[in-house]
Parts: structure tokens; C-alpha cells; sequence
């Protein structure tokens, strides 16, 4: 659940650069900046592994209604990407000691983030 609000959060925060963008108000370079990724965040990962949504067998599927099994399979399809991605980190992490994670961000993001910081 925990990993699920944190990427809600980041996705949060995209929104309004993702209107200006649509809308063409605002043309902004783009660059690609790897933040070290927290210790804690990737023990919690191998602890924790995200899971939105338990496993449902097809026999409880059926049972279901036909929205909920789209949801379902929207869900576990981004649960499936997410804990790829989780699990590329935590294979960074153990030969290496640290992991680096990839952040597209636009000049006025990486002024923020330094205001930050």
C-alpha cells in the first residue's frame, strides 16, 4: 500500500507539467537526473514486495462482475510493472551497495529540487 501512495504521489505531481505540456503553454528542456535510492526503501521492498490487489483464482474471477475483472486486470498488470521495476532495483542493490534510480525532470523540477534541498 505504501509503495502504491508513493507513486500516486509522484504521478500527483507530473499533472499540472503534463496539462502545460498538452496545452503547449510551456516548452521546457528535459533532462535525466539517478537519485541514489534510500537503504530503508529498498529493504522494505524485499520485505514487502508491492501487492495492490490478493490473487484471485479464475473461478473467483468469474464470479465477479465484468467491470471488476477489468480492474483486475488493470490492476495486476501495473502491480506486474511495478514490481519489475522494484525487483531491478533490489538486483542493483546487492552486488553494488546502493541503488540509482532514473528521473526525467524539466529545468524548473530540478530548481525545486534544489530549494529543496
Amino acid at each position: 500500500m505504501m509503495h502504491t501512495l508513493i507513486w500516486i504521489n509522484i504521478m500527483i505531481k507530473k499533472i499540472p507539467h503534463s496539462i502545460n505540456i498538452f496545452l503547449g503553454t510551456k516548452k521546457k528542456k528535459k533532462r535525466v537526473v539517478k537519485r541514489r535510492v534510500p537503504k530503508a526503501l529498498i529493504d522494505l521492498k524485499v520485505v514487502k514486495p508491492l501487492r495492490s490487489v490478493e490473487d484471485l483464482t479464475p473461478v473467483q474471477l468469474a464470479k465477479r462482475s465484468p467491470i471488476f475483472r477489468q480492474y483486475y486486470a488493470l490492476t495486476t498488470f501495473i502491480d506486474a510493472k511495478l514490481r519489475g521495476y522494484e525487483q531491478a532495483l533490489i538486483r542493483q542493490y546487492n552486488p553494488q551497495g546502493y541503488a540509482e534510480d532514473e528521473i526525467e525532470v524539466t529545468d524548473n523540477d530540478s530548481e525545486e529540487e534544489e530549494e529543496e534541498n
